[in-house]
């Protein structure tokens, strides 16, 4: 069409590009005066009126997704004849000319591929697929957003008979609309159904294009191309930047040949993305975020007081107004856990908050002087580092209430120019009017958040004298049934002592002060841990999230003590990816993810997943803990000897890490000191709780398979929070094929494997 030419009420103005599947136009929409892109459409879709409805249809469900990664669709036309769709215009280029240059930075590649990866997952959650993802439908913007071109428009245009014109259409005109046979998956290429994890295979295509500079798949001919796609594995990279590394393992395992050995989802995805910045979190790129909400971290305040002896007020005071804060719509909240990573740390502020994503950090000291307390604030944009707001406040010590509000509601104030927030937004929702009850929750929270055995139960007896103070006051009641169930999991305490005393705490809560996501999450990991009822645990951790679907400790136990235990990999890896997405920095969550791939057998993965999140934090115990595990069964006993090891120096000798280095010493052959270990561990049941578990997987190891059965049932006898991953843990794979080792994971609801 030449210029000036008018497709109903679009004049258009030039040229901009012609494909085997249509023409890309720059027009001006007479109505509103706005310049935009129009694409005609073959005369394939004209000529059968169903497969125009179809188009029109579906073009319109593309048009409704409205994701800052996929490009607008303003308007589908028909003007004699010709069938087009109006877009927006973009300023930039294809990635395909981006790439002209070669491989881009990891750095850029991880940011480019997390936008991608929620463009994907935006239409896919609304059961739009893509089908022709590639470079040279991707768009860059100038400041670096990633735009997905034609999303939908190749399942929309292709019917299933036309599958061999798309492929023929690729081979005269590669960069066309549809088909380059590079980027289709094995089973698009054969012509069968193709559902997400299609998009998912050409998803890595593009990730591994961009680590490289080069396609996956290549050869002489589209035969040649055809072939690599179905028989050939891509060439390794050579990186020593660990963040490549990361990308390159995610990219080999979208490209997978079987769909059921890639990501399952688009969120799979992200989750492996974050996991791999947050192992590289100097290089990696801030965390994509939500454009629609403003963002603040509440960081740990500091401590100025002469004694040091503040410290649970400084993370209390932090942590309350995260909780009030987190309550307002239209304001996203970093995570407790990712903000106080930075906890003592002298970091720059704009640095943290882009570690974080968010707008802006509101940081904090509290000083002591007599009788009054002096809180000094500020929130700084992390844009350009200038306060947004500051404050100083002093009042009686005991005024803590007062303090708490007067901050949150001021963070509101100062950010109420990027969103509306209701009346009264910033006012803490609290169970007690008692000042001297929230101080003793505040300093069983301070305890609680040291996860050691000892300052466990310090935060027990503090959160049942806040109790005492106020039997009304629901979030003692929940933070102690949170505190039992942990004590039972973590094997510190007898599950016949502690998970009543969680069941009974829980219903106090709910009773006393509005359900929350956090007691009913207590009550789904006891309904599975303790009670083996998993529907029920599923009913309640679906109620959570119904209440919070932003809420990472929920999705985190979700996947931990239900869906692990069940061998529900790919739905616990989905779990685990929201839960990471919502709280990027957390360690336990990071682990996580190495400790579903080890339940999977799955172990380089594991060992990646542990030693990424140890990069973080090699002070972390439970990641030296779960690597040794995994390095055991990839028979490298002297490395998980020393993991074990390193994780009893950091955290002290527990029962577990005692347990799993006698495993390691029965099954390197070293009988006498694993049988020192059974008996170091059965001397220790005269003073403490040793789950019958830990036992076992000693006997295991030495080939005692009658000892270590006897072990397990009476860990079934006695409910041990840990019998319920026997399903899953490789330990017990010599014991798999016995009958009285499958009629016990037949008792507890597990597959015996």
């Amino acid at each position: 069409m030449e210029h000036g030419a008018r497709l109903g009420r679009y004049e258009i103005v030039d040229l901009l590009g012609r494909g085997g599947m249509g023409e890309v136009y720059r027009a001006r929409d007479t109505r509103l005066d706005r310049i935009v892109a129009i694409k005609t459409l073959p005369p394939l879709l004209t000529r059968d009126d169903v497969a125009r409805s179809r188009f029109e249809r579906e073009a319109r469900a593309v048009a409704a997704l409205s994701h800052p990664n996929i490009v607008a669709i303003y308007d589908v036309g028909d003007a004699d004849g010709v069938l087009f769709v109006v877009t927006e215009l973009l300023q930039g280029m294809t990635l395909e000319r981006r790439l002209r240059d070669g491989a881009l930075p990891s750095e850029t590649v991880r940011d480019y591929a997390l936008q991608l990866a929620r463009g994907l997952a935006a239409a896919h959650a609304r059961g739009i697929l893509h089908r022709d993802l590639k470079p040279a439908n991707l768009f860059v913007t100038p400041g670096d957003q990633i735009k997905i071109l034609d999303f939908g428009l190749a399942l929309m245009t292709v019917p299933r008979d036309h599958a061999a014109e798309t492929i023929a259409d690729a081979r005269t005109n590669p960069g066309d609309f549809i088909g380059t046979p590079a980027y289709m998956s094995p089973e698009q290429m054969r012509q069968q159904d193709v559902d997400h994890r299609g998009d998912v295979f050409a998803f890595g295509a593009v990730l591994y294009e961009m680590l490289s500079g080069a396609r996956p798949f290549v050869g002489s001919s589209m035969a040649d191309v055809v072939t690599a796609v179905l028989t050939s594995q891509p060439r390794r990279l050579e990186s020593r930047h660990p963040l490549a590394g990361s990308l390159e393992h995610i990219a080999l395992r979208c490209l997978e040949k079987h769909p059921g050995q890639r990501f399952q989802s688009a969120e799979e995805v992200i989750g492996a993305l974050v996991e791999a910045g947050s192992a590289a979190p100097a290089q990696a790129s801030p965390p994509a975020r939500t454009q629609s909400r403003s963002s603040v971290a509440v960081l740990p305040f500091a401590d100025l007081s002469a004694e040091q002896n503040l410290g649970y007020l400084c993370d209390g005071v932090a942590e309350e107004i995260i909780t009030g804060l987190s309550r307002i719509p239209g304001l996203r909240v970093a995570a407790r856990t990712s903000a106080f990573q930075f906890k003592g740390r002298a970091d720059d502020v704009r640095r943290i908050g882009q570690a974080l994503g968010v707008d802006a950090v509101l940081e904090g000291s509290v000083r002591a002087a007599g009788t009054r307390l002096r809180v000094a604030t500020q929130l700084v944009n992390i844009t350009d580092g200038c306060h947004l707001w500051s404050e100083r406040f002093d009042r009686e010590a005991g005024d803590v209430f007062a303090v708490e509000d007067e901050i949150a509601t001021a963070v509101v104030a100062a950010m109420r120019g990027q969103f509306a927030g209701p009346a009264g937004a910033g006012m803490l929702t609290r169970g007690t009017t008692d000042a001297e009850a929230h101080t003793l929750y505040l300093k069983g929270r301070h305890h609680w958040n040291k996860r050691t055995e000892e300052s466990l139960r310090t935060a027990a007896t503090l959160f049942q004298a806040a109790i005492d103070r106020d039997p009304a006051y629901g979030q003692a009641f929940g933070a102690l049934a949170e505190l039992f169930v942990t004590l039972g999991m973590y094997g510190a305490a007898r599950p016949a002592d502690v998970m009543p005393k969680a069941r009974a705490a829980a219903s106090q809560a709910l009773a006393s002060a509005a359900t929350v996501p956090g007691t009913l999450a207590t009550l789904a990991t006891l309904a599975a841990v303790h009670d083996w009822d998993w529907m029920e645990a599923e009913r309640l951790f679906a109620e959570a999230s119904t209440i919070d679907a932003d809420d990472p400790t929920t999705h985190h136990w979700h996947a931990m003590n239900c869906l692990l235990p069940q061998g529900r990999f790919r739905e616990a890896d989905r779990a685990l990816a929201r839960a990471l997405d919502l709280d990027p920095l957390s360690l336990i969550i990071s682990i996580s993810f190495g400790l579903s791939a080890y339940f999977e057998r799955r172990y380089d993965d594991a060992v990646q997943r542990f030693e990424s999140a140890l990069a973080l934090d090699d002070g972390f115990a439970m990641g030296h803990f779960f690597l040794g595990q995994t390095l055991i069964e990839l028979g490298r006993y002297g490395d998980a000897i020393r993991e074990f090891e390193t994780a009893s120096a950091r955290a002290g000798a527990s029962p577990e890490f005692r347990a799993s280095l006698g495993h390691a010493y029965a099954r390197s052959a070293n009988g006498p000191p694993a049988r020192a270990v059974l008996d170091e561990l059965s001397a220790m049941t005269a003073t403490r709780y040793v789950s019958p578990v830990l036992l076992a997987q000693v006997h295991a190891g030495l080939g005692e398979v009658d000892e270590a059965l006897d072990a397990l049932e009476r860990a079934a006898e006695g409910r041990a929070a840990d019998l319920v991953w026997i399903g899953v843990r490789p330990t017990f794979d010599p014991l798999r094929s016995l009958p009285r080792f499958r009629a016990l994971c037949d008792r507890v609801g597990v597959p015996a494997g």
